[in-house]
C-alpha cells in the first residue's frame, strides 16, 4: 500500500473521530509555508472530494525576516496556484505592532494572525480555521507548561478544536512523519531559521531538553508526551463541564467587578470541580491565580473565617463575608489606595513604600510585649470592631479623633499641623475600619478602640518603611 495512502487515511480518521472536519465542511487552511502547513494543504487537498471541502488558504508576512518573508510569500502563491486554490495574504508590521501595543512580538505576530483568520472566516462564510500544530508541538507545550508550574489546563498541550472553529487535524502525526510525506510527495517547503534561534524558551525545549531527555529516558518521548496530553484534555473538558455547572450555581458577579462564592454550595461539592470554579472566577479578574493564592483563598470556606482577608495578589483580594467569599479588586480612587488589612501576614503596600504585619494576641501576650511607645507600633480592642480594616490613603472629609486630645479634626488640618508637605500628604498611610481613622501611621493613633481592663483580644499593627 502506498505510505503516504495510510498517512493520509490516518489524519482523515483522527479528524472524523474527534470531529475536527466533516461532510460539506468550508475550511480556511493557514499556510505560512513551512513543513507543517505545506502538509496539512497536501492532505486536506486529498481529502477535498471524499468530504467534499471547499478550500481556501491564509498566509502572514510578519515583515519581521525581510527578503526571507518576502520569498515565503511567493512559495505560498505559487503553491496555492499551482493547486487551482485561492490565497488571501495580509502584510503586517508585526515589530511596530508590538511596540504601539506593549506585547512581546511573539504574542503580536499571534494575535496579527488570529484575527486575520477570523476576520476571513467571517467575511467568506467559513466554518473551520485549520492549523498545522503536530504532535511536537503538542508534546513541546505540554512539557514547556510543566515546567512553568501549570495544572491539567496547561499539561493537556494544544486544543483539538476551539470554539471559535479552530481544528489541529495534524494532532495525530510526528513531525518526521509529516517531513516523510512531503519527501515522498517529492514536494518543498520553506525553513523559517527562527525556529532554530535558541533565544525563545520553546526552541530550547525542542533542541536541546527533549533530546536529552529522549536519549536518556524514553526514545518514545515524543509520541508519549503527545498522547497524554490528548487524554489530558478529555480529562479538562469533563473536569472544565462539571466545573460550568457548579458555577452556575456558586458564582454571582457583583456591580463593582469582583464576584462572590457561595460558601455552603462550595464546600459540598466534590474538590477538584470547585477548585476549578475558584481558580476560574478569579482568572476572570485578570489574574492567573498560583496554587498558593488558590489554597489562601480555598480556606476562607472553611471553620471560623467570619471576616478574613487573604491577598492574590497586590491588588486582588479574596474575603469571608457571611455566607460568601468575596474576590474583588482593591479601591484606587483619586490617585489613592485602599488594601484591606491582611491578620498575620506580612503585606507591602507600594504607593506608601510600606511594610506592615498585623496579628491578634491575648491579655497575657499583650502584657509581655515590649513595643508600647513606639511610633511604628499600635493595639486595638479587637473585638469591639465591626468590619473590615482597611490600610488606605486619605479622602476629603476625612475626620480624626487623635489619642489624647478632645473632640475630633479634620485629617488635613492634623497633617498640616504636624507639617506634613502637600505632596507627601496622599503616602501617608492610614488605618481604617468602618469609615473611621483608627491610626495616622506614624503620627498617632486614633481615640478609637483602646486596649481596656476587659480588652480579651488585642490587634497589634506594625509597619515599617522601605523594601
Amino acid at each position: 500500500m502506498d505510505d503516504s495512502l495510510g498517512f493520509e487515511q490516518k489524519i482523515e480518521r483522527f479528524c472524523i473521530c474527534n470531529a475536527l472536519l466533516g461532510q460539506g465542511d468550508r475550511v480556511l487552511v493557514c499556510l505560512s509555508g513551512g513543513a507543517d502547513s505545506v502538509c496539512l494543504l497536501r492532505v486536506l487537498l486529498s481529502l477535498k472530494e471524499r468530504l467534499s471541502l471547499t478550500l481556501y488558504a491564509a498566509h502572514v508576512n510578519h515583515m519581521l525576516r525581510g527578503a526571507d518573508a518576502d520569498a515565503d510569500e511567493a512559495f505560498c502563491r505559487s503553491l496555492c496556484a499551482a493547486h487551482g486554490m485561492e490565497l488571501f495574504v495580509l502584510r503586517a508590521d508585526v515589530k511596530k505592532i508590538a511596540r504601539d501595543s506593549a506585547q512581546g512580538v511573539e504574542a503580536a505576530a499571534r494575535q496579527v494572525r488570529y484575527d486575520y483568520f477570523s476576520e476571513l472566516k467571517e467575511r467568506c462564510a467559513l466554518n473551520k480555521i485549520a492549523t498545522a500544530h503536530n504532535k511536537n508541538d503538542n508534546a513541546e507545550t505540554s512539557l514547556m507548561y510543566f515546567l512553568r508550574g501549570s495544572g491539567i489546563d496547561g499539561l493537556k498541550g494544544i486544543q483539538l478544536r476551539r470554539a471559535d472553529g479552530v481544528v489541529r487535524p495534524l494532532l495525530c502525526v510526528a513531525r518526521a512523519e509529516i517531513e516523510a510525506y512531503l519527501q515522498q510527495l517529492g514536494q518543498e517547503y520553506r525553513t523559517d531559521a527562527t525556529n532554530l534561534s535558541e533565544d525563545y524558551t520553546r526552541n530550547r525545549i525542542r533542541s536541546r531538553l527533549l533530546p536529552q531527555l529522549a536519549a536518556e529516558y524514553n526514545p518514545n518521548l515524543i509520541e508519549t508526551l503527545a498522547d497524554n496530553a490528548l487524554l489530558l484534555a478529555l480529562d479538562a473538558q469533563y473536569l472544565n463541564e462539571r466545573a460550568a455547572e457548579l458555577e452556575a450555581r456558586l458564582v454571582t458577579e457583583q456591580k463593582d467587578g469582583g464576584y462572590t462564592v457561595d460558601v455552603e454550595g462550595y464546600c459540598a461539592a466534590e474538590r477538584a470541580p470547585r477548585l476549578r470554579v475558584l481558580r476560574q472566577t478569579i482568572a476572570r479578574m485578570g489574574t492567573a491565580p498560583s496554587y498558593a493564592a488558590v489554597m489562601r483563598c480555598d480556606a476562607l470556606f472553611h471553620g471560623n473565617m467570619q471576616g478574613k482577608a487573604v491577598s492574590i495578589t497586590d491588588t486582588l483580594f479574596a474575603r469571608r463575608e457571611y455566607g460568601a467569599v468575596r474576590i474583588y479588586r482593591a479601591q484606587d480612587t483619586d490617585g489613592g489606595f485602599s488594601y484591606p488589612l491582611l491578620i498575620g501576614e506580612k503585606q507591602y503596600v507600594k504607593e506608601a513604600d510600606t511594610w506592615f504585619f498585623s496579628r491578634l494576641l491575648t491579655k497575657e501576650q499583650f502584657a509581655a510585649e515590649a513595643d508600647f511607645g513606639q511610633k511604628n507600633c499600635a493595639y486595638f480592642d479587637y473585638n469591639s470592631m465591626s468590619g473590615q480594616i482597611y490600610i488606605r490613603s486619605r479622602k476629603n472629609g476625612d475626620i480624626f479623633a487623635p489619642f489624647g486630645m478632645e473632640g475630633k479634626k479634620k485629617l488635613k488640618e492634623y497633617l498640616i499641623d504636624e507639617k506634613v508637605s502637600a505632596p507627601m500628604r496622599g503616602r501617608v498611610p492610614l488605618i481604617g475600619c468602618g469609615g473611621e481613622i483608627l491610626w495616622v501611621c506614624g503620627h498617632r493613633r486614633s481615640a478609637l478602640y483602646p486596649v481596656l481592663e476587659g480588652t480579651k483580644t488585642i490587634l497589634k499593627i506594625v509597619f515599617w518603611e522601605g523594601r
